[in-house]
């Protein structure tokens, strides 16, 4: 398990997101900024030279439209980014529709191509321990190659992840995250 730095403001500034970089860069055991699509190119250029991956954040809410999410995956993988990363739809998850999610995490992972694609767990909005689990080994089954919890620091929703991923039968990453 690794840890990432995250700002998903859509509207952050240059100045935000090249302190962000700077912090990623300093700090022990980061894997990936993760960035709004929209400010990869600043991203991109304050990370060069570092192994940081740099991860582009399509949706904030798990709301948005999968053919939306599409069309933002396929361009931020064509504008450089090293991972793309969706979250899942927990809502519409939780109300009886895991057909849709499955469907959402497909359809999202064949516009990546080979870009890995990262499935962040809203951890509150999964009804416990059983819901996160479904929830996780539904994203692994579906594509997903990384997992991201909200619950930074969290033992019990890392065991629960790790065991999801070992449920699974997939090779599959897990990450943390601080939001800057």
């Amino acid at each position: 398990m690794t840890n990432e730095l995250s700002n998903s403001d859509a509207k952050a500034s240059d100045a935000v997101i090249e302190a962000l970089c700077t912090s990623a860069k300093s700090a022990d055991n980061i894997a990936a900024v993760c960035v709004h699509s929209n400010a990869l190119a600043v991203a991109k250029q304050h990370l060069a030279g570092s192994a940081i991956k740099l991860a582009a954040i399509l949706n904030t809410e798990g709301s948005e439209k999968t053919l939306d999410l599409e069309k933002q995956a396929a361009e931020a993988v064509a504008n450089g980014a090293d991972e793309i990363e969706m979250v899942l739809p927990s809502k519409i998850f939780t109300s009886g529709r895991p057909g849709y999610t499955e469907t959402q995490i497909i359809r999202v992972k064949r516009a990546c191509g080979g870009t890995p694609l990262k499935i962040v767990l809203e951890t509150a909005e999964l009804d416990g321990t059983t819901g996160l689990k479904a929830a996780a080994i539904l994203a692994l089954e579906a594509g997903a190659d990384l997992l991201k919890s909200t619950s930074v620091g969290d033992q019990a929703t890392t065991d629960i992840l790790l065991s999801s991923i070992t449920s699974a039968g997939k090779h599959a990453g897990l990450r943390t995250s601080a939001t800057v």
